[in-house]
């Protein structure tokens, strides 16, 4: 029997175990069929190919001694006989017959196999890029296929069939990638290029390796067929075929851990000096005017910010996002010696430059390099190992100074600590890789795209601004900085004298870390529907919001600006030290449980690196816009009280609009209520998507 398939336009192969077998087939079977058939195709009358030339005997021992046939003009009208082509599409073929071009149109044996490959899958969503005498969208295929990307519709197709420029193919194939499901099937014709590829000899560009050797079976998948120029990819287990385990991949869990430790030298040291309250000075009007400035430029920066990432791509974005932190702690060292605010404002301006441009790129990394199924797992990895920078951050000017009891303002080797730990923050940016060149724990891609273009970003940024989907996080995101300078200001550096301010940080950023991997495990874990999951871990930081909120509420009517309360310490306060205490450290447990939640719910939007950078740079950009303002409302002496009941109305608002983003944007995985089938002769075909639509993309060269 037949051990391979391979079929050229032109010439027909079959590998049969012996020549008794084949000159059996070609004399009797073949030969009695022929006088039977009834064809309205035209014989070539002028062929004088015998039968004999049908064979040709491939004796290396690598191909098993095998006989070849080869398709005479005689055995091809014996297949065309054969093939099963309603009257109204043999009356357009051969309409089309006389047309300039003609020989790109699919031939009848091409069209029953393409037409038994889609009805075998129950395929219901179909691409076709590159057409013939049809065309329903026009324009380039390769946008009209991004475009279909970034209006979500991702691993929502079926089937896709690319017969379009070749130089192309190699594009196309990595986007249509991310628009295939799970056990979709991806034909491509002319991956042969009519024997050229076999053909050491020929000099025609398009058989060279660099534009087809992703598209070749060993780089992709191990079950690939090759049928008629045309190379089908089914994968059974994942969204995308994978990579061959012999190439080593970088794993995605490796990039998160990094861009963590990035975030734990720069902005958790930042968090940790700027949790001391008054950035470790006993007037917080310096670190209030540098604040706003910071967040005034974050939230400029922090929206155009995934643009530059796609751009840039990650090192350099980041290299100089994070070069601007260590600048910002030298302000304050400066300010020890020189109380003039100048510096400090401009270095706040800066460092919400660099912010922008290394949240976006965090943002993107952190919701994209992950897996659907553990988006969860990947945020709450990354917020630990940041968090962490807060905790050792706050031990800093807790053990410098521990003996300090009646000072108010850190020391100098407090910011010089803080400035080395910025630095190598830096310098470590500089190591991690372009998300084209990770591949996540299921062999799938992050992204297709190397490098965007200025024109492309301003136009997808502008488009976020009218995105339902992110007018729905606008009250989450503006809500979810805006308390920090409540809780940084009026509860921690109010109630609480230096050490104890620096081992609150310590406690603070290690309730971050705690939530963080909690919200994480129900978000993922909980349940099996990614909708049930999301209406849980909303449900969990609601609950939670409200009940610390309450608690912080029952605090602040015991002190106001008028009256402040007594400096706590936590050696000689006893048990007046302990509820403020807890309270502060529900605080973080909170922030991150929030914030956490809300990465989760644009994670679950997208999948592609190069899509969740402008989505997480909007949402930092309009978090570090409420901040600013946030950071103004306290430089003016707001009421604390008025402040709290601020910040708790923003967050109870945004939780109402982010169930109905879960309701209507975040869909369920394909398989969230099937186990995996690890039996290998189950067929393993997926239920197609249940909503019907065709796409034809392009002009077919």
């Amino acid at each position: 029997m037949a051990s391979s398939l391979v079929v050229n336009r032109f010439t027909f192969f079959v590998f049969r175990e012996t020549k008794k077998t084949v000159s059996k087939l070609h004399s009797s079977s073949l030969s009695a069929s022929f006088r039977g058939c009834k064809s309205n195709y035209r014989f070539a009358r002028n062929c004088s190919v015998s039968s004999a030339d049908a064979f040709i005997v491939a004796d290396d021992d690598k191909y098993g001694n095998k006989q070849i046939i080869s398709v005479t003009p005689r055995l091809y009208d014996y297949m065309l006989c054969n093939v099963r082509e309603p009257e109204i599409l043999r009356q357009l073929r051969e309409e089309a017959a006389g047309m300039r071009g003609c020989q790109m149109q699919v031939s009848p044996d091409q069209a029953q196999l393409l037409a038994m490959l889609v009805q075998i899958l129950g395929a219901k969503r179909c691409i076709e890029v590159g057409v013939y005498t049809v065309n329903i969208k026009h324009g380039l295929a390769a946008d009209s296929l991004k475009s279909l990307i970034l209006n979500g519709e991702s691993s929502s197709y079926d089937f896709a069939f690319v017969d379009a420029e070749k130089k192309m193919y190699q594009e196309y194939f990595e986007l249509l990638l991310q628009l295939v499901r799970v056990g979709g099937v991806i034909v491509i014709d002319n991956v042969l290029w009519h024997g050229k590829v076999a053909d050491p000899m020929s000099p025609d560009i398009k058989k060279k390796p660099d534009a087809y050797a992703s598209l070749e079976p060993q780089h992709r998948h191990p079950y690939s067929i090759v049928t008629n120029e045309k190379q089908l990819f089914r994968n059974n287990n994942n969204a995308h075929p994978k990579l061959p385990s012999k190439i080593p991949r970088p794993s995605s869990i490796a990039p998160v851990s990094l861009i963590g430790l990035v975030c734990f030298c720069c902005p958790g040291m930042f968090n940790a000096l700027g949790g001391m309250g008054g950035g470790g000075q006993v007037d917080p009007t310096a670190s209030n005017n540098a604040n706003t400035a910071l967040y005034t430029t974050f939230s400029i920066f922090g929206v155009l910010g995934g643009g530059i990432y796609n751009i840039f791509g990650p090192r350099l974005t980041l290299a100089a996002g994070c070069s601007t932190y260590a600048l910002y702690a030298g302000s304050f060292l400066y300010y020890n010696h020189n109380p003039d605010q100048t510096f400090v404002i401009i270095a706040g301006a800066v460092l919400g430059i660099g912010a922008g441009l290394l949240w976006a790129g965090q943002g993107a990394m952190m919701t994209s390099y992950p897996t659907t199924k553990r988006k969860g797992t990947y945020i709450s990895l990354f917020w630990s190992i940041f968090n962490l920078g807060g905790v050792i951050g706050g031990l800093i000017p807790f053990f410098l100074n521990y003996h300090r009891t009646k000072a108010e303002s850190v020391n100098d080797k407090t910011y010089v600590a803080f400035m080395c730990f910025m630095s190598a923050g830096a310098v470590l940016s500089l190591t991690i890789l372009p998300p084209s060149r990770v591949v996540r724990d299921d062999g799938t891609r992050c992204t297709n795209i190397k490098y965007s273009k200025v024109s492309t970003e301003a136009f997808e940024i502008l488009k976020l601004f009218l995105n339902w989907k992110m007018l729905l996080i606008v009250p989450a995101a503006w809500s979810s900085n805006f308390f920090y300078s409540y809780q940084f200001n009026n509860v921690n550096g109010l109630m609480f004298n230096l050490r104890t301010r620096g081992l609150n940080s310590v406690f603070y950023w290690g309730a971050q870390m705690l939530g963080s991997i909690g919200i994480g495990f129900a978000l993922d874990f909980s349940f099996q529907s990614r909708k049930t999951r999301g209406f849980v871990g909303i449900g969990i930081v609601a609950l939670l919001g409200t009940a610390i909120w309450g608690g912080g509420l029952a605090n602040q009517l015991n002190y106001s600006r008028g009256h402040p309360p007594q400096r706590l310490d936590f050696k000689t306060s006893g048990n007046d030290f302990a509820g403020p205490f807890v309270l502060y450290f529900c605080y973080g447990l909170l922030d991150a449980m929030f914030q956490s939640l809300v990465y989760w719910m644009i994670a679950a939007l997208a999948d592609d690196s190069e899509i969740l950078s402008r989505y997480v740079g909007f949402y930092k950009g309009v978090q570090s816009a409420g901040a600013a303002i946030a950071w103004q409302v306290d430089a003016h002496n707001v009421p604390l009280l008025n402040q709290l009941i601020a910040n708790w109305s923003l967050t109870t608002v945004s939780y109402p609009l982010l169930v109905v983003l879960v309701m209507f944007a975040i869909k369920d995985d394909d398989n969230s209520s099937k186990p995996a089938e690890n039996d290998s002769t189950q067929t393993s075909i997926i239920p197609p998507a249940a909503n019907n639509g065709y796409n034809e993309l392009g002009k077919s060269t």
